[in-house]
């Protein structure tokens, strides 16, 4: 064994033995993308269950109604207080200790809150909600990913595994669906056991071993231009701080419209296929205009989105204002990290990209 195999502090051979050896072990880039999708997919799934039926989990829970939104912003705390944590953790633990750990703290997430919405226990549902947040913290890590891959395979790479989001929006409501029927008749509790599953699923893809396509990948230049990095962190939160503030707040709306709670589901699912499909022409869009250019067309389509949602309480107009919101962030989100990529950016600065785009979400969720 080399030298170089003890370089990081905390590497274990018996965890990660696909990072002993790099130079030895090199992945094609489709199957570390293929990797990376399915693991970012399965994420997205487990998070489109929670927030299909936290704010509701919340609102039946909450002893007064200004603490029923509580739930779903301590889900966002818990992603923001992850994401520098899971960049770094990365580099000092590797991939699957990293990654491996974001899925446990989500398989005990969801168990916990199915554990809440069944006792009538609200405190513990925000302990979950935290839990499953940070679960989400990690999962969105997998987007950055793409940092592993050959220069000439790396945006594409990205758009891919973005894209791959789409499919947790066609597979969330048969899942919502059979988890709420299997717990029935306590309402909620079925779908965050299933979130917690899901999460089983994410730790099994964590732990395997797999080959990983270049040494040094992701670890950036440290002398990165900070201003280069506040670019696309300042443009990515515009669209998470809209998108946010439509998710948050269109169920209720629904509600309102005489949608039931079960039917809320179908609505969130297109939503999060809006919110991932677009990433499919990423490749042939940035080629074409430019990242900078289809982060300017998401930002103004989620204005647009937040405009229809505001001004027009019906059910058709909610659901345009939710495909609208949800295509603005695809195209914001993935132009922007195209551009945060292409700076070389730190470790460091990818979490922090991550936390401050949360942390914008969160305001988003919060806004009334």
């Amino acid at each position: 064994m080399t030298g170089t195999a003890f370089q990081r502090a905390g590497r274990l051979a018996c965890l990660c033995p696909d990072d002993i050896a790099p130079d030895d072990l090199v992945a094609s880039p489709a199957a570390t993308t293929t990797r990376a999708a399915a693991a970012f997919a399965l994420s997205i799934l487990a998070q489109v269950l929670v927030i299909s039926v936290l704010p509701l989990a919340g609102a039946m829970l909450a002893p007064e109604p200004l603490r029923a939104g509580w739930p779903f912003a301590a889900m966002l705390l818990g992603t923001v207080a992850a994401s520098l944590p899971a960049s770094i953790l990365r580099d000092a633990f590797g991939r699957r200790a990293a990654f491996a750990l974001g899925a446990g703290i989500g398989i005990a997430g969801g168990v916990a809150g199915a554990f809440a919405v069944a006792a009538g226990l609200f405190g513990l549902l925000l302990v979950a909600a935290f839990w499953l947040g940070v679960a989400q913290g990690f999962g969105a890590a997998y987007r950055h990913e793409a940092l592993a891959l050959p220069a000439e395979w790396r945006q594409t790479g990205g758009y891919l595994i973005f894209a791959s989001g789409a499919i947790s929006g066609l597979v969330a409501p048969f899942v919502l669906s059979w988890s709420e029927r299997a717990a029935s008749p306590i309402p909620f509790a079925g779908t965050l056991m299933a979130a917690g599953l899901v999460q089983v699923l994410v730790l099994a893809l964590a732990v395997a071993p797999f080959r990983h396509g270049l040494e040094r990948s992701g670890q950036g230049n440290a002398a990165s231009d900070w201003r280069r990095w506040a670019g696309p962190t300042a443009l990515a939160a515009l669209a998470w701080f809209g998108m946010t503030h439509a998710m948050a707040h269109a169920p209720a709306v629904l509600i309102g419209c005489g949608v039931r709670p079960e039917g809320i589901a179908g609505f969130i699912a297109w939503h999060v296929v809006a919110m991932y499909a677009p990433a499919l022409a990423g490749p042939a869009m940035s080629r074409r205009v430019g990242a900078p250019v289809i982060v300017a067309a998401g930002i103004l389509l989620v204005a647009a989105g937040l405009i229809v949602l505001r001004t027009s309480p019906s059910v058709e107009a909610i659901a345009l204002a939710l495909t609208t919101t949800g295509a603005g962030w695809c195209l914001a989100t993935t132009g922007a990290t195209a551009m945060l990529h292409a700076t070389a950016p730190t470790r460091r600065q990818v979490g922090l990209h991550d936390a401050a785009i949360v942390l914008c979400a969160l305001a988003g969720a919060l806004l009334r």
